[in-house]
């Protein structure tokens, strides 16, 4: 399951500490909000990034503390700043797609208490996956059924859950997705 990735206990430990001095002008808890967007040439549609949107809001209404928020090439202008004006008034630390600082995303992994992620990407479901965090999924109406059957097999696996789900904050994965492991695991048995 999942695409392999560049995250491993020590990535994170290593990230967590170049990064928490950081975010720590935010209050806790954090929550990172990795974002992708459109896919097979479709645009992320207003309507779903609206929803994404107030989810996260109805999420920070519950936990408090403070957004990591980042966005990607396929986030779209509409759609980032659909979700930066309902955000409006959150703490938050951004990299915004295109932004000329260093990239903060292994921090984004290895220093929140909670991820929330598009499930566009299977790479970046499956790096919030390897983390070993609560990670929650926005599987939207724009996914492909290839798209969709990944995140639902995140879900029925233990690794994720669903972002719209009524226990969704109360969620603990069961396991840590590492395929890059389980990868290497098969080519030493041959």
């Amino acid at each position: 399951t999942g695409a392999p990735t560049r995250i491993f206990p020590n990535t994170v430990r290593e990230a967590a500490i170049k990064w928490n001095n950081g975010f720590s002008f935010l209050p806790k808890p954090w929550t990172a909000v990795i974002i992708g967007g459109g896919i097979k040439g479709k645009p992320w549609p207003d309507a779903e990034a609206q929803v994404f949107a107030r989810r996260l809001k109805e999420i920070h209404a519950k936990l408090g503390g403070s957004l990591l928020l980042t966005t990607s090439r396929r986030t779209g202008e509409n759609a980032q700043s659909i979700i930066l004006n309902e955000l409006k008034g959150i703490p938050m630390y951004t990299y915004l797609w295109g932004e000329k600082k260093e990239n903060p995303i292994m921090g984004f992994y290895a220093c929140p208490d909670l991820i929330v992620v598009t499930a566009d990407s299977v790479s970046m479901c499956s790096e919030a996956c390897g983390t070993g965090k609560p990670v929650l999924l926005y599987s939207g109406k724009w996914l492909t059924t290839k798209h969709l059957r990944f995140a639902q097999a995140l879900i029925d696996n233990g690794y994720a859950q669903d972002m719209l789900a009524p226990d969704a904050l109360t969620f603990k994965p069961v396991k840590t997705l590492n395929s890059a492991i389980d990868i290497a695991e098969k080519i030493l048995a041959l």
